[in-house]
């Protein structure tokens, strides 16, 4: 029983994460779409096209979380590749700027890391669109004393009381898992901040592959 509700919990994450990026992604172009009234056939078939391709890879991400299969790394990108290809369609889909600094970063850190670190940077960016309205985020990675930190800081709103909810929630588990541990709260300087803090395992900061 608990290794079942620990399974159900997981597929939640997994489903929770996929839905929220890709549906803002969506929104927002569908929003895009209805602010210019349709007027430029192109911009709008572009715009459509785009939504689309969207909601098709959030079709195989959820048909992959529910199934529990993996894709091959022939099919998808890893590590910090992945996370800049997520910040390159979040751009381009809702208008907020994306700055990443990744430091001293290797370009990966295996399968179970790798997604956890990239499940972060939906969270993060998903809700810095739909709770801070923010219109720049900075994501910022370090290897510090053998752990990886990464900050993850928006222009928002930030909040008058930090509720957990699923996407924070979620993102503790994946992370206490691993040994790390996550804070959130408003920046000083505005805004809301995420800073995340998961040690390397000994295999890992011994050999590593940088990014240059």
């Amino acid at each position: 029983m608990e290794a079942a509700k620990k399974e159900r919990y997981r597929i939640s994450r997994e489903i929770h994460d996929i839905s929220g990026y890709m549906f803002t992604n969506i929104i927002a172009m569908m929003d895009a779409i209805i602010a210019t009234g349709c007027r430029n056939i192109d911009k709008t078939s572009e715009m459509c096209s785009a939504a689309r391709s969207q909601a098709q890879e959030g079709l195989v991400e959820t048909r992959r979380a529910l199934h529990l299969l993996r894709k091959s790394d022939s099919e998808r990108e890893v590590g910090m590749r992945a996370i800049y290809k997520i910040k390159k369609i979040f751009e381009s889909t809702t208008g907020v700027r994306v700055e990443i600094e990744s430091g001293n970063l290797d370009a990966t850190f295996g399968d179970e890391l790798d997604l956890v670190l990239y499940r972060i940077v939906q969270e993060g960016l998903t809700n810095a669109l739909r709770h801070g309205h923010a219109t720049c985020v900075r994501i910022l990675f370090w290897i510090v004393e053998e752990s990886v930190q990464m900050i993850i800081l928006d222009n928002g709103t930030g909040a008058k009381k930090i509720i957990k909810g699923i996407g924070l929630a979620g993102m503790e588990e994946r992370i206490s898992r691993l040994g790390g541990v996550v804070r959130a709260e408003n920046a000083p300087e505005g805004g809301f901040q995420l800073t995340v803090t998961i040690p390397l395992q000994k295999e890992q900061t011994d050999d590593t592959n940088p990014l240059g």
